[in-house]
């Protein structure tokens, strides 16, 4: 697990509750594989419910040999107690856990590690998540897998978005009186 810098309590809370929120919208995703493969799409963060977003992505998958496939995946991603971020598959694929870990803050990002067993391969992937931009590293490792895959996100802010989700910060806040 991630051991640079501390675990916040509670004086944390508002701020880890305010990025977590403001991940809601469009964002550029490029997915890179050391096999020469690459994702490059739009990623896409919906509210889900209490401190839960639902994240889709859609673009084209390229193969080494140069093939492009349509391609998409879903994730259901829930803030929890303690400072812990939840993500599992989407209901439609059973809902079941793929990586859950304690974010610390950590110059000025939000970071974390964490492990999933699939079979007899291991991901293991450490987190690294600013305001603006996503950076997710996996490292699978198996009797037949050994690579490296690495995630970007840049978000994408169209002028309305950004009014909105400041409208939805200011009303969500634990402080605000509201709810």
């Amino acid at each position: 697990m991630w051991q640079a810098g501390a675990t916040f309590g509670q004086d944390a809370a508002p701020a880890l509750h305010d990025w977590f929120i403001r991940l809601a919208g469009q964002w550029r995703v490029v997915r890179e594989a050391r096999d020469g493969s690459c994702f490059e799409g739009v990623a896409t963060f919906t509210p889900a419910g209490d401190n839960s977003l639902d994240l889709e992505e859609r673009g084209e998958l390229v193969l080494p040999g140069g093939e492009t496939l349509p391609a998409s995946r879903r994730w259901h991603w829930r803030l929890s107690a303690g400072n812990m971020l939840e993500i599992n598959y989407p209901q439609e694929a059973g809902g079941q856990p793929y990586h859950r870990f304690r974010l610390v803050r950590e110059a000025g990002m939000w970071m974390g590690e964490a492990e999933h067993l699939c079979g007899r391969d291991i991901y293991r992937a450490r987190y690294r998540l600013g305001v603006d931009e996503l950076r997710i590293d996996h490292r699978i490792l198996g009797p037949a897998k050994d690579y490296l895959l690495n995630a970007r996100y840049q978000r994408s802010w169209p002028a309305i978005e950004e009014k909105l989700v400041k409208i939805f910060l200011a009303a969500t806040r634990p402080d605000s009186g509201i709810g």
